[in-house]
Parts: structure tokens; sequence; C-alpha cells
């Protein structure tokens, strides 16, 4: 079951206001994550979605945020992958970007503590209060 944490939907319009560009890179299918990300509205906030649809290695791999960095037209140096387990932790990591795990979650792929990410972020509020306010 899908669900919205409370903040989401303020941090992406905080962020879509200010110009950031935003990708999802999941493990899930298309199908799924377009499901979800549909449900709740959020569609529209993200410049990129990568699935497991569209690679051949799964996380701890780079190659979904390679394939995000690529559609966004970014480099791993502007950007910070934020995710809720050990494999995005590593993953962000093996990019070469900052990473942050998020501990909101259900640590469901196990906790990205262990991956040693650059940020701990408790809640939505403290992943908001990263970004600079313009």
């Amino acid at each position: 079951m899908a669900v919205a944490f409370h903040g989401v939907r303020a941090l992406l319009v905080e962020l879509d206001r200010v110009g950031k560009s935003l990708a999802v890179v999941t493990s899930e299918t298309s199908t799924l994550s377009d499901y979800a990300l549909e449900t709740f509205n959020l569609r529209n906030y993200f410049d990129a979605l990568v699935t497991s649809d569209h690679v051949l290695k799964r996380k701890p791999d780079p190659e979904g945020i390679h394939l995000a960095l690529r559609k966004i037209q970014l480099s791993p140096q502007e950007c910070m992958l934020v995710g809720d387990s050990a494999a995005d932790i590593l993953a962000g990591k093996n990019a070469g970007l900052l990473t942050g795990a998020a501990l909101w979650g259900s640590e469901t792929w196990g906790d990205p503590r262990t991956a040693n990410p650059d940020f701990l972020f408790s809640n939505v509020d403290e992943l908001r209060g990263f970004f600079p306010r313009r």
C-alpha cells in the first residue's frame, strides 16, 4: 500500500517553486510507481521517473541514478539522493552523490543508517529545513 507522508506535498511544492529538478529512482515497476504518484497527485513534481523496468541492475548499483541524472541533465555534484534503505544510500554513494537517510519510512529494506549517509532526516520537516528558503 502506498502512503504519502505528512509534509511531502508541501516540500515538493516548495522545491518546485524554487526550480529544483527532482527524480524518483525506485526498485518498483513503472506500473506501481505511476499508480502511487498519480494516486497522491505527485507525478508532476518529478522531472524523471526511473523504475526497475528501465535498468538491468538494481540498487545499490548506480545505473538507475546515472539514468536519472542524464534525464534531468545534472551532475552528481549538483544532486543529493534521499532514500529510506541501505541500498538507496549505497547507490547514491556509488554514483558520487551526497546522501540523506529518510528515517520516517518503514525500513522495509533495511536501516539506511548502516550505509553511513551524509545526512540523517528524522522527518520531512528536517529535510525541508535542509534547503535554503528563497
